[in-house]
Parts: structure tokens; sequence; C-alpha cells
């Protein structure tokens, strides 16, 4: 095993089937029990919640799915057992030890690897350069002199190195690509590249953040293979995050799924797939939003030009396609949502429409207009304005400064305040709360704030990113009922938005999306009832 406390690094399994405790000999006492253990684990960024008395456990040589909604603490517990955070409350053990407060590369050299969800190659370095920076925590490297000299341990080591890097790029099937740069290769490879880096430590534990994300189905079942036959070979614990259930659904016997921070659920993958709370947590809960279902006219409309149109739209990041030929009309002044499981391509599609992310290909006309190529000052100046995920305040200024930024490019001060009056009309526990930090605030609050700040530049098209993100349901209701007002006040809106039962019950179009394309369109009333909409989240 590689380096780290003595006592740990000399821990040795006795051998266990797939899911079975483990047992280790550590120094003179015999420990049992699971490989990695989560004990009533709590994490807080400030006044929010991430990870709520989380208790897990996984066995040697056992592989296990992490799901849940997005926001609801996945990424967060890979971030607590690999020392990124340290958890406010709780405890977690590796191998029987406690690692709470561990460094990450302490952690790491315990036997404890992860991959990100987001790639983090070396774009100028060679495949198996990015390879061998994954063997840095090998024990007994050679000394300073040796190296700077090149002396025959030096030399010897270096070449052990090699030949392990190698062997894992060939059972990866990517040992004929090592000499390439890593930026010149397609996103599957280099997300195979990723995980080679993360496999030459020789890790007893492998945590997996969203392996399949961006990678289209061909790569994607490739992928999986290649992890289920390193699973079986290597007698390799794992613990996969991943949106995609079709994925993570071939892999994993056994499924965790939290929801707030908190273990919801926990069975195979058919188990949670029917489990009521799993499918309310990832849809809403659809009985409170039933009786406003209803559409608030019904008299026939008249045909009219939509206020927005997106006609073919390819998005990409470098490589990567997140937008697939997307065509979407919003008509004006209605509200249009757009849901779909985490990684869809939601947010990819609001950033373009506002202009931070550039069109591959494709068009997008504002009232008859193409602004595809109009950067985001241009657009907001005629009315398009994101409200962003994540609210993204200032959290030093107060909620008056904070709104006020919303309105930078009016020069009327007077207008200025009229908007502001209304705004605080509209969110009268922001106006309590003016000359508060924004950072002091309550989720809910700070999501309030958020979206007066767009509506400061007085939007005739809003776009709004998950909203009801990390809110408790009380909240995200309080949220839900602004956003009709909104509506009613004639501002047509584009709501972004992974509870798609609350979404899809106030709007008036709906489009789901499914890896970057868009799956189904219509009336949102009527994609409420699909079963189409549970099987894109769920499987």
């Amino acid at each position: 095993m590689p380096g780290g406390h003595a006592f740990l690094g000399a821990a040795r399994s006795t051998g266990t089937s797939v899911g079975e405790a483990a047992s280790y000999d550590i120094g003179a006492r015999r420990v049992s029990g699971p490989l990695l253990e989560l004990r009533a684990v709590t994490m807080r960024f400030g006044g929010v919640t991430a990870l709520d008395k989380l208790s897990l456990a996984l066995g040697e040589g056992e592989i296990q799915g992490l799901i849940g909604p997005n926001g609801s603490g996945k990424s967060t517990a890979f971030n607590v057992v690999t020392g990124l955070y340290r958890p406010a409350e709780g405890e977690i053990a590796f191998q029987g030890q406690p690692i709470t407060g561990l460094r990450p590369d302490q952690i790491a050299g315990l036997g404890i690897a992860r991959t990100f969800q987001h790639l983090r190659l070396f774009g100028q370095l060679s495949v198996l350069d990015n390879v061998m920076t994954g063997t840095h925590l090998r024990a007994d490297p050679p000394s300073p002199i040796e190296t700077l000299f090149g002396l025959p341990r030096f030399r010897r080591y270096e070449r052990e190195l090699r030949e392990l890097c190698m062997a894992v790029l060939e059972q990866l099937q990517i040992a004929d690509v090592a000499s390439q740069l890593a930026r010149s290769l397609p996103y599957g490879t280099q997300k195979r590249v990723d995980l080679a880096r993360s496999l030459v430590s020789e890790p007893r534990l492998l945590l997996l953040d969203e392996p399949a994300a961006g990678l289209n189905e061909a790569d994607s079942r490739h992928l999986l293979e290649l992890i289920a036959a390193l699973h079986e070979t290597r007698k390799l614990a794992i613990l996969v995050v991943e949106h995609n259930m079709h994925f993570i659904g071939g892999l994993c016997r056994q499924i965790n799924v939290i929801d707030f921070g908190r273990l919801l659920a926990r069975g195979d993958t058919e188990t949670v797939r029917r489990d009521p709370e799993v499918i309310r947590a990832y849809l809403g809960e659809p009985a409170k939003q039933a009786a406003r279902a209803a559409p608030a006219e019904t008299e026939p409309e008249a045909a009219t030009e939509p206020a927005l149109a997106v006609e073919g739209l390819e998005v990409r990041y470098g490589a990567v396609p997140a937008i697939r030929g997307i065509d979407l009309s919003a008509p004006d002044g209605k509200l249009t949502a757009i849901v779909g499981a985490n990684g869809a391509g939601k947010s990819t599609l609001l950033s373009a429409i506002s202009g931070l992310l550039p069109a591959y290909r494709g068009r997008i006309a504002y009232h008859g207009a193409d602004v595809t190529a109009w950067d985001c000052e241009r657009r907001v100046a005629v009315g398009i304005v994101l409200c962003p995920e994540g609210r993204r305040l200032f959290p030093s200024l107060t909620v008056r400064e904070n709104l006020l930024l919303g309105a930078y490019s009016q020069r009327d001060a007077a207008r200025s305040r009229r908007t502001l009056d209304k705004v605080l009309t509209l969110f009268p526990r922001v106006a309590e709360r003016g000359n508060q930090a924004a950072g002091t605030l309550s989720g809910g609050e700070q999501q309030m704030v958020a979206i007066g700040r767009a509506l400061m530049a007085e939007p005739r098209l809003l776009l709004l990113d998950e909203p009801s993100l990390g809110l408790a349901p009380n909240l995200v209701q309080l949220i839900f009922e602004m956003i009709e007002e909104i509506r009613r006040l004639g501002t047509t809106t584009i709501l972004v938005e992974q509870n798609a039962s609350m979404a899809l019950a106030i709007a008036d179009l709906g489009y789901l999306l499914e890896n970057g394309r868009v799956g189904l369109a219509g009336p949102a009333a009527e994609l409420l009832q699909r079963r189409e909409v549970v099987e894109v989240y769920l499987g």
C-alpha cells in the first residue's frame, strides 16, 4: 500500500467476498467492519447544512452508488471523505480507524483515490506524464541527490513507475495514445486518462464523481464495462456518484439516495426507483401543486411571435458537446419550464441564451432579432436577464447594495428607485433586511435577493436557473409563489428547475431535456402526467 500513517499503512485485509464486512490486522489489534464508514457526518457552510447526520458504509471489494437531486450533498460527501472539507460533526473511518481531520494527502496515502466530475488534466503533458502524476505518494522514492544525478536507483524507480502506468493504460485500452498530448484526445478518452491517474496510486477505495458526465451513449457503455472489469479483477471497493441511472444501475447492486444531505433510501436499483420518497425528492411533491396546474386563461389565444426562438442550438465545452441541436420557443408573457436530470444541459442552455456561453452552431432570436452573436451586456440592455444558479450574491454587501447592482446599466436614478420599490413590495422579507449583509441571510432570503437583483434590470425575458436549489420545502413553496407572481405581472420567464413537478405545475409550456437534447415538449400540464419524465430522472 502507498505510504501514510504507519499503523494504517500496515493494515492487511484477511479477504472477504463482495458486500461482506472486512476484517483487518492493525498492529496487534484485530478490527472487523466496513472498509469505509461515515457515522452521522454533518457538514455546514455558514447557515446551510450540506450533510445532515449522513451515515454510509462500504465493504471491502464492494461497489455502491450514491445518487440524489442536484444540490443534495453528493460531491460534499466525497469532499469530506477525501479531507477537502472537515465535517462539523460525526466521524469518518477507513479500515476501522478514524480519518476525520487528516489532510487530503494523508488520506490519499492510506489508499483512497478519487476522480472529479470536471476534468483536471494537464493538457500540455502527454497521457503517460499525466498518469505518472498519480504516483507521487508511493513509498520510498529516490532521494533528491539520486534524482538530480540520475543515479541507478532513480532510473530503476522511474522505469518501474512507467511500467506500472503503462499497465494501467493497457487495462483501460488507451496505451496506444500514451505519447499524445492530453488536450488532443476525445473527451471520452480523457475521462479514461483521469481514471488511470487515480488507479496508479493502487487504492483500496476509489471514489468516482460522475464518471459518465458528458459522454455519449457508446462511450458511457464502454466506460461502464471497463469499470466493471476493474472491480472484478482488482477487487477494488468503489463508490460512484452519477446522475445517469442506466449507468449506475448497470454497475451497482446497492444504491444510496440522499436528499438535503440526509440518507433517504438504500437498496437495489428497482427498489429505489419505486420508492415514493425518492420520486418526490427528484420530481417534487405533485399533490400540493395539482390544484394550481390549471391555466388561468381558458380562451384561445391568437398566434403571436414568441419572445424567444432557439433553432438548432449546439454548445460545447472545448470538444465536449453539452447542447446537441435544441429547438425551443418561449411564448411572450408566459412561463416556460425546462426540466431534466442533473447534467441534461439545462443551465448550459440558459447560459447560451444569456450570452455567457457562445453558440457553436444554431440561432437564437429575441423578438425576431438574431442575437446569437451579441455579447451578454447587449442582451441585458434589451431585456434578457439571467438569475444564475447558486445566487452569487456579494456576501459582505448589504441587501440593498446587492439589489442596486442589478440596475448598474440604468442611468435614471429616479427610475431605479421606483424599480427598487416594486421589488421590495414583491419581496417584503427582503425589504425588512435592506441594511443587513447578504451573507447573513438564510438560503431562501438570499434566493429572493438574487431574483430581486435580476428584476432590477427590468427584464422582458427573465431566465431563472434552479431557484429552489438547496432550499427547505417550505421555502421552495414560497419561492415558487413569487415566480408565479412575476409571471402574472407579465414578465416572460424561462424557469430551469430539477424539481419537475413544481416547475411544470406553474408553467404554461414545458420542455424535458435529456443528454443535451429535447426529449419531450408541450403544454406543461400534459408533461406533468407523462411517465417519461420519471424515467428520465430515475431510469
